[in-house]
């Protein structure tokens, strides 16, 4: 592992089915996954092994964009995301009747989906503000950019609708270019900022999502609470 990892490596962990991800999007490739990154793909039947270190998660993501020479990874990677690659919080969330209530349980169940930084979720005005700030290190770009673009790719895969927020900011330093961020996420995008943070019209949370199932959904939040 590169030094300069083990010296700045955050705290927090991923799920397992989220770093699989990676894997598949190499394969895809035509790249060897595990034999590029050293290790297999985590295996997500035990349940200590679905908690994966946010640290060596970043170490995957700079090996692989080293080798695809691609400082992009993480907006590309992001865009790849299903509902199942958070494992049964996925499908709660594809379950729940509209946006609001999937965001609701994004909020409540956050440390199963992603427990890195703690979402904050604020209203101002007409605006839903979603914030990450860095109180447990800070993962670096590639990991924020794919997060970010996992989220946005998750509200557009359960509403079946081309979602657009009003801004979006990165604590990170600005890229060479960031005309790609804008391009796909079709909105201002800031970097060098305070916090890393998306800013949505509010009226997006009364959208249905493609999947409701309220039996469904009870039965999958016992699971998500044990």
């Amino acid at each position: 592992m590169h030094p300069t990892i083990a010296q700045q490596s955050p705290r927090g962990v991923v799920p397992s089915t989220y770093v699989r991800l990676l894997y598949e999007y190499l394969e895809h490739q035509g790249v060897a996954a595990a034999a590029l990154l050293g290790v297999a793909a985590p295996q997500t039947t035990d349940r200590d092994a679905m908690r994966y270190p946010v640290s060596a998660w970043r170490a995957l993501l700079q090996r692989a964009a080293e080798y695809l020479q691609d400082p992009l990874l993480g907006l590309h990677l992001g865009q790849t995301i299903t509902p199942a690659h958070f494992g049964v919080m996925g499908y709660v969330l594809l379950a729940c009747p509209n946006l609001g209530a999937g965001l609701a349980r994004a909020l409540q169940y956050q440390r199963l989906l992603y427990d890195v930084n703690p979402m904050r979720s604020t209203l101002e005005g007409n605006d839903l503000l979603l914030e990450w700030g860095a109180d447990q290190g800070r993962p670096g770009s590639l990991v924020d950019e794919c997060a970010i673009t996992a989220l946005l790719q998750l509200t557009r895969n359960m509403t079946g609708r081309p979602i657009v927020a009003r801004e979006i900011r990165f604590l990170n330093p600005a890229p060479t270019d960031i005309q790609p961020y804008r391009d796909w996420f079709g909105c201002p995008v800031l970097f060098d900022q305070p916090q890393t943070s998306i800013r949505f019209d509010q009226a997006l949370l009364a959208l249905p999502l493609r999947q409701p199932d309220q039996v469904l959904l009870s039965i999958l939040e016992r699971q998500a609470d044990d």
